[in-house]
């Protein structure tokens, strides 16, 4: 009966990288967005430290800065998701138009 099982075809290495070249494009779009929407969220909760305590620019860029990373670490699940879809949608209507 092991003869008779289906061999599991893996698409080659050149189909990989262009699925992964045309998805990284709106990954990173969609990363930077939700990025910079849920950093402006929080960054208003810090000018209270520029108002009343005096924080300077380089202090605020540098707590932007770690801000950002733990931001892009959270967003970067959404993101692909997100960018994934939208490169699937984009292939599926140049697919249709070339048709």
């Amino acid at each position: 009966m092991a003869g008779l099982e289906p061999a599991i075809r893996r698409p080659g290495p050149a189909l990989s990288r262009y699925v992964a070249r045309e998805a990284l494009g709106p990954i990173a779009i969609a990363v930077v967005g939700l990025t910079v929407v849920v950093l402006t969220r929080d960054l208003i909760g810090f000018t209270e430290l520029v108002m009343n305590r005096g924080v300077g620019m380089q202090e605020m860029g540098r707590i932007t800065f770690y801000e950002a990373v733990q931001v892009a670490t959270l967003v970067l699940p959404f993101a692909g998701l997100i960018g994934s879809r939208d490169s699937a949608v984009n292939c599926c209507a140049h697919a249709i138009t070339l048709v």
